[in-house]
């Protein structure tokens, strides 16, 4: 059975004792009743992840001891995501699968047509982070700031960068594949239910931000993430193969 997996803030050093926070103390004593002795993993959002075994609990805090930790070094190139939060629960969503992609730096971007104009990060995005991260055994989460305006975005932006486009406007992999090898950075733009504006991609194109499509119809932003995340993670092993041949 696989071993249950929990956040801390801090995670201490091998043979020192942590207590769970209050919310994941009643998830592993009232939901999963683990028991002295058990093993579970720890991480703690910042690249540590851990072993450790439950000890008797400190009241209503759940406590165990650090049996090992190491450090996971940060992913190469590093990748982010400057989208147009979508309504509702669905921008959690996409932080859920944004964790799972293993992306470094998600930021809400404020369009023109957005339909969503949040004006500070939710509690319920670092939630959804956190329990994606759990899943997914990723001990890093994604730096969620503030939202910004467009102008804002593009101007702090890394390079090279990549915006969903519709069919036949985009680029194809192959001519992009010898770019993406000597990437440490990569920007990936998703516009909002209504697209970028004229301005807004005139913007994204005179910054170098090029236009990439996956298929001949129009995403949903739900869709367009994962599937150019996927896409360009693909050309990233392709150009690195061209490299180790």
């Amino acid at each position: 059975m696989p071993r249950r997996r929990f956040f801390a803030t801090v995670i201490p050093a091998a043979g020192e004792t942590l207590l769970l926070s209050a919310e994941e103390s009643r998830h592993a004593l009232k939901v999963l009743r683990l028991q002295e002795k058990e093993r579970v993993r720890l991480l703690d959002g910042k690249g540590t992840l851990a072993e450790a075994e439950m000890l008797p609990p400190e009241g209503r805090l759940a406590r165990c001891r650090i049996l090992s930790r190491t450090q996971q070094e940060a992913e190469s190139p590093s990748w982010q995501l400057y989208v147009a939060p979508p309504r509702g629960r669905n921008f959690e969503s996409l932080l859920r699968v944004a964790v799972e992609f293993g992306v470094s730096r998600v930021v809400p971007v404020l369009c023109r047509y957005a339909v969503a104009r949040p004006e500070q990060s939710s509690d319920h995005w670092r939630a959804a982070l956190i329990s994606a991260a759990k899943q997914a055994i990723n001990p890093r989460l994604p730096e969620v700031p503030a939202p910004q305006a467009f102008s804002l975005a593009l101007a702090a932006a890394p390079q090279p960068g990549f915006v969903g486009a519709p069919g036949g406007v985009g680029r194809p992999l192959r001519e992009m594949v010898p770019a993406l090898a000597a990437c440490r950075q990569i920007a990936i733009w998703i516009g909002p239910e209504g697209g970028f504006s004229d301005f807004e991609m005139q913007a994204l194109e005179a910054a170098g931000v090029q236009p990439i499509t996956i298929g001949n119809h129009v995403l949903r932003i739900e869709t367009a993430m994962p599937a150019l995340l996927a896409y360009l993670r693909a050309g990233l092993e392709l150009a690195r193969g061209f490299e180790d041949g």
